[in-house]
């Protein structure tokens, strides 16, 4: 009877420690609660912090957003990951007391629900490739302490509108907002220097604002903006890459600052509605189909500095390429002006090819109001000048086309009459 009672009370104690122990090692793999206030629309919430089932490594961590949790990875201190339900992300500047120093790749790709990320953290690694890449984010504001913003970031992001990116981005990742068909509104970028292969390819962006500082458009980087129609290019601006501004149909002028050195392959085939072309007086070559089915274009302004414009065949791949930057034939080429200086490689070129020409110098001499063109509105400010009915002493100067000391009609009829194309030069108009 004894050893009945004995057995039993030792079979009962057994089964009192088991579950005393899986209660303990429970609270050995549990953290404490942590208290955090700055997330689920500032409401305070007790978050526990438990290790992803999705975890990419031992150190990877929950932690609450709109919808579910981000993960973090304490070790390497970047986000590494969304669950798909989130719909808004504040990235504070710590999660559990360990700084949050970049957004991994891929932390957000795919998750279709996250509308709005909210960066307060110091993220001094940046945003790495893939990061929000066909996401459903509808709005960024990239803060002053992320520096560096990866390749196809924000690529595909259908819902993507508005983006301001501040002057702590220097460079632009390849392709990272390619594809994002909804973005209009590109802002900031101050501190932008170089921006990225194909970084806003297909964006319906109607002007765009680039910053002084930037120094590099390369390959691809504004194609098929089609909406794009107004651009004016940084003066510290030296290249421009191949296809940088093809297929852009709504712009209708571009003027290249005299900084830019490289005009890459196809850099504006396809702006159909491309008026009028002013190239830097850097500039050294013009590249295979540069300016290619630009049919509404009027006016090349083609400087001295150009000593070779693509017009010989060379072989690729045992074809014969022809490497022409326009593709005017003659008749065509009928009603557009290449002004251009009588004594250049550029004027010995075009004549050979029967193209109109008029002086490049006296282009400059006539366009008294400085809008890059010389029109009849210029003729009637000389007019004006020469009768006393217009009395501005720096254009009276200007005025003096034929150099004869004094601003006449005579002045006036020769502006008149360059802007019609008469012929070359002033000077032969003036012989005729």
């Amino acid at each position: 009877m004894k050893l009945k009672k004995t057995t039993s009370f030792i079979l009962s104690l057994i089964v009192a420690l088991s579950n005393f122990n899986m209660c303990f090692a429970d609270t050995l793999n549990t953290s404490p609660e942590i208290l955090d206030e700055n997330v689920v629309s500032g409401a305070s919430v007790s978050v526990k912090r438990t290790k992803s089932l999705a975890a990419k490594s031992d150190t990877d961590f929950a932690y609450p957003a709109e919808g579910g949790y981000i993960y973090f990875d304490e070790s390497s201190k970047h986000i590494t990951g969304c669950d798909p339900e989130v719909t808004r992300v504040v990235i504070p500047e710590e999660i559990y007391g360990v700084p949050v120093i970049y957004i991994g790749e891929h932390a957000f790709e795919n998750c279709k629900n996250l509308q709005e990320v909210v960066i307060n953290g110091n993220l001094i690694n940046g945003i790495q490739f893939n990061a929000f890449k066909n996401s459903g984010i509808k709005s960024i504001v990239i803060p002053d302490n992320v520096t560096q913003l990866g390749s196809e970031a924000f690529a595909n992001c259908d819902e993507l509108t508005d983006v301001y990116i501040s002057k702590g981005i220097y460079s632009i990742g390849r392709s990272a907002f390619n594809g994002c068909n909804k973005l209009k509104n590109v802002t900031g970028m101050e501190g932008v220097t170089d921006i990225g292969s194909f970084a806003f390819t297909g964006c319906p962006i109607e002007s765009i604002e680039l910053p002084d500082v930037l120094v590099r458009i390369n390959e691809g980087v504004f194609s098929g903006c089609k909406f794009l129609n107004n651009v004016e290019l940084p003066i510290k601006l030296k290249t421009i890459g191949n296809r940088a501004f093809a297929n852009c149909s709504s712009l209708t002028e571009i003027e290249l600052p005299d900084t830019v050195t490289t005009l890459g392959e196809e850099a504006f085939n396809g702006c159909t509605n491309l008026k009028r072309v002013v190239l830097s007086n850097s500039l050294k070559q013009l590249q295979q189909y540069t300016f290619r089915h630009c049919d509404n274009v009027v006016s090349y302004v083609i400087p001295d500095s150009i000593t070779k414009i693509g017009t010989d065949t060379q072989m690729q791949s045992g074809k014969v390429v022809w490497t022409m930057p326009f593709d005017y034939t003659v008749e065509e080429a009928s009603n557009i002006t290449f002004y251009v200086n009588k004594n250049s490689y550029a004027y010995k070129w075009a004549q050979g090819k029967g193209y109109k020409l008029s002086s490049l110098e006296d282009l400059y001499k006539c366009d008294l109001n400085e809008d890059g063109y010389a029109t009849a509105v210029d003729a009637m400010l000389v007019s004006q000048l020469s009768t006393g009915s217009l009395t501005d002493e720096n254009l009276y100067s200007k005025a003096d086309i034929n150099n004869d000391g004094k601003t006449t009609a005579k002045d006036a009829m020769l502006v008149a009459r360059f802007a019609n194309n008469a012929v070359f030069s002033i000077t032969e108009q003036e012989e005729k």
